[in-house]
């Protein structure tokens, strides 16, 4: 894909692409509440929780182990909630959280052309705050609206949930939106929130063909290549943040 400008664009980061071990913390949170009501969740299945919300994401999980099999609310109710408990444990001890290479770099650049940022979560609202706060993004100036799914579950879908940080933000529609996710289920809420340019940023989700990664305008391997894709300058070596 070529650089090309977006007037004033507001970009909208998938936290699963800004945060380092996100896609780890979903590993093995979701293997471990699985664990807990007497099912194997292996590595690729658990793969398939990546880029939704937690409910969603132990229903996928569920229908993945057993096909033919019903689930009442009640078990995905409790699946669920042990999920959103392993989640915020992780969240709340691990040594390795921290900004992805190239983030702050891309954020202060587009910011300083004029850009407005926002972030989008598949975590609850309380989880995604612990996230923000222990790196230290809490009631920062980095972002002009942050967006979870306990706000994506009353509106419906996630592209609901970017479309609503559209609204929050004061972009009328998505001709000048750019949404960075890291899943090629985050391309088709990009493309259903009408966002003018969809990203994906490679995570390193060995489990997704390239052929799904490539439904994307570009695929980032950092974050700060995006300036460039948006026709704000060069990235940065990676290690200037």
């Amino acid at each position: 894909m070529n650089p090309g400008r977006l007037s004033t664009p507001f970009v909208v980061f998938d936290l699963a692409g800004m945060v380092v071990n996100h896609a780890n913390a979903v590993y093995v949170g979701i293997s471990a509440a699985f664990r807990v009501y007497g099912f194997k969740v292996d590595r690729e299945v658990a793969t398939l929780a990546l880029g939704v919300s937690c409910e969603q994401g132990v229903r996928v999980v569920l229908r993945e182990l057993h096909p033919h099999r019903e689930f009442d609310q009640e078990e995905v109710d409790r699946i669920s909630t042990s999920y959103r408990k392993e989640l915020t444990r992780f969240f709340r001890f691990s040594p390795g959280l921290a900004p992805m290479p190239g983030f702050l770099t891309a954020v202060s650049r587009l910011r300083s052309r004029g850009a407005r940022i926002a972030v989008c979560s598949d975590l609850d609202c309380t989880t995604l705050d612990l996230v923000m706060e222990r790196l230290g993004w809490r009631d920062c100036e980095l972002f002009d609206a942050v967006g979870c799914s306990d706000v994506g579950a009353s509106a419906g879908t996630k592209a609901d949930l970017i479309a609503h940080l559209m609204v929050q933000s004061g972009a009328k529609d998505g001709r000048d939106t750019v949404y960075v996710g890291t899943t090629p289920g985050d391309v088709a809420a990009g493309r259903q929130a009408n966002c003018a340019k969809v990203f994906l940023l490679d995570v390193g989700l060995s489990a997704f063909r390239d052929v799904e990664m490539d439904a994307a305008d570009a695929v980032l391997g950092f974050a700060d290549e995006l300036v460039h894709h948006l026709g704000a300058g060069r990235p940065t070596p990676v290690g200037d943040d």
